[in-house]
């Protein structure tokens, strides 16, 4: 089948668009038919007609992918894809692109707040406001000097250094090669983590999911961080043995710990972490921005034309 005849349909799902952004794609999309569905309306879908697929991931199944047998290309707006069955998409040749990138100004935004939250102890005088008290005797801390840590040193951790940089932070980042890598005042290899544990005030992990990252974040890992350093968790949830963490926040070994990211999503409502001090959680929004979206759809748009025109797709997974 040639690209883009008028009975193939391009799906878009999961997805919030507004009308002016479902214009843009449906002007640049002819002569596909697009279908834009909420979550759970698939079955209102010719599934058989599906060329493309612009979605999350999170619907993403072995089972629907084989009601699509003239599926070509899923579009994923957000980078990660490691709940993707990546296995039938390399027997049926299909290709897959992400957003990656597009979330790293985002991300590394929700990194400094939740830094400055915990090190100025906003939680306290949060408390103090409830009981309408004036109390001036707690002493937050400044960022300027203070060394903030990335593992993983992508588009993310780069984002996230070069903001941290301009508080006057000293930014340290580590990666399996120690490659240096820009924005990064130095740049260690993974073998160096336990140094750099001993010494960061603040530790950001933004690892992918995957067996290799599996619980990378254990206790004795956790406990190597100084006792008043601040953990973020904005890469995957499985990357942290979460019960490894919970005994460490318990014994006071953390100033502070801030969660975007689970090992099960959505997290139970009995979870302990729900009511743990010193923890905040977000449930999986740190690059969900009222900007986001149109940034991700821009980025599909670029990789539409250049599917039409048989070029090379920007951000293309190897799923070959």
């Amino acid at each position: 089948m040639d690209v883009g005849h008028e009975e193939s349909v391009l799906w878009i799902s999961t997805l919030e668009i507004d009308a002016a952004l479902l214009g843009r794609i449906a002007e640049k999309a002819r002569p596909f038919r697009v279908i834009q569905t909420g979550e759970g309306d698939g079955d209102a879908v010719p599934l058989q007609d599906v060329e493309i697929w612009a979605t999350y991931g999170d619907d993403v199944s072995t089972g629907i992918l084989r009601c699509m047998p003239q599926l070509r290309w899923i579009q994923l707006l957000q980078s990660g894809y490691d709940r993707v069955p990546v296995d039938e998409l390399r027997r049926r040749g299909i290709r897959m692109t992400t957003t990656h990138g597009v979330h790293a100004g985002a991300v590394a935004e929700y990194v400094l707040f939740m830094t400055l939250y915990f090190l100025r102890d906003m939680a306290h005088f949060q408390r103090l406001q409830v009981i309408r008290r004036w109390d001036r005797s707690i002493t937050g801390t400044e960022l300027a000097g203070k060394v903030l840590a990335v593992v993983g040193t992508g588009a993310i951790g780069k984002e996230i250094a070069r903001r941290a940089s301009a508080f006057g932070m000293k930014t340290i980042g580590i990666n399996r090669s120690a490659r240096p890598s820009p924005c990064f005042e130095q740049v260690v290899g993974i073998q160096n983590l336990d140094w750099v544990l001993s010494e960061a005030d603040v530790v950001v992990s933004t690892l992918p999911g995957g067996l290799e990252t599996r619980h990378f974040w254990n206790r004795e890992r956790l406990e190597k961080l100084q006792r008043d350093a601040v953990f973020i968790n904005v890469g995957r949830g499985s990357s942290v043995d979460t019960e490894g963490l919970l005994s460490v926040v318990r014994r006071g070994g953390l100033k502070g710990v801030a969660l975007d990211v689970f090992e099960q999503e959505p997290l139970p409502a009995l979870h302990p972490l729900w009511n743990t001090p010193g923890v905040v959680l977000t449930p999986h929004m740190a690059a969900k921005t009222r900007e986001y979206l149109s940034r991700a759809v821009s980025c599909f748009l670029e990789n539409l034309d250049r599917y039409r025109r048989g070029l090379h797709l920007v951000h293309e997974i190897a799923v070959q």
